[in-house]
């Protein structure tokens, strides 16, 4: 149990995710300046979350900011931890080393669409950010299109995008069991303030909760 109930889940939550970044950071030395300016960067995105307060959750946030202001700390540290976990998590696992783009692939003619497949997610979130619906799915379609672009700038990388993206999806599962129960009830508690909450008495488990955290991880993943 946490103390406090569940006013300090969200906290909790975003502070786990700190615990595995400190070990690749830890274990893997040759990674720490990617890993570092790749969280640093990542970590922005979460003053993206009054986008998605209260329509997409309501979190119980620290001083009640999320309420107060949309804003809150706990994105920030979510963001910042997810965002290295990320970009070395196959390189890590792997003994992979990031390797400066060849001549070769530099001269190609698909690298002049880099910057093309780099503002592909800005350009798909805004254009779907109207449609009625959540703002979480059109977060996820942008982020896709954004990988998919990226895949045919580099073809010769999309083994390894495939690889990480799945080592990345796994790394909830793995994470949430860890934790135990607290992602269902962070889960909850951020639905129900919200007003989202589905009213046809589905329980809220762990896996409803992986998937939910899933969602946030590949709005920073995907960038």
């Amino acid at each position: 149990m946490i103390p406090g109930g569940d006013k300090y889940i969200w906290l909790v939550w975003a502070l786990a995710f700190l615990i595995p970044w400190g070990l690749l950071y830890a274990v893997f030395p040759e990674q720490r300046r990617v890993m570092v300016l790749s969280s640093l960067l990542t970590a922005m995105f979460g003053l993206t979350e009054p986008i998605f307060v209260p329509e997409y959750w309501n979190p119980p946030s620290l001083f009640e900011l999320a309420q107060r202001t949309g804003f809150d700390i706990e994105s920030l540290i979510f963001c910042f931890g997810l965002g290295g976990i990320g970009v070395v998590l196959y390189n890590a696992l792997t003994g992979k080393r990031l390797m400066p783009m060849s001549n070769h692939e530099h001269s190609n003619p698909r690298h002049r669409f880099h910057r093309v497949a780099l503002g592909m997610p800005f350009v798909v979130f805004v254009a779907l950010y109207f449609l009625p619906w959540n703002p979480i799915y059109p977060g996820i379609t942008a982020l896709l299109a954004g990988g998919l672009s990226g895949v045919l700038c580099r073809p010769d990388l999309a083994k390894k995008t495939l690889i990480g993206g799945a080592l990345f999806a796994g790394f909830f599962p793995v994470l949430s069991n860890r934790v135990g129960n607290n992602g269902s009830r962070l889960y909850r508690a951020g639905v129900e303030s919200s007003g989202a909450q589905r009213r046809d008495g589905r329980r809220f488990s762990n896996r409803r909760a992986i998937v939910w955290l899933w969602h946030r991880g590949v709005l920073v993943r995907g960038i």
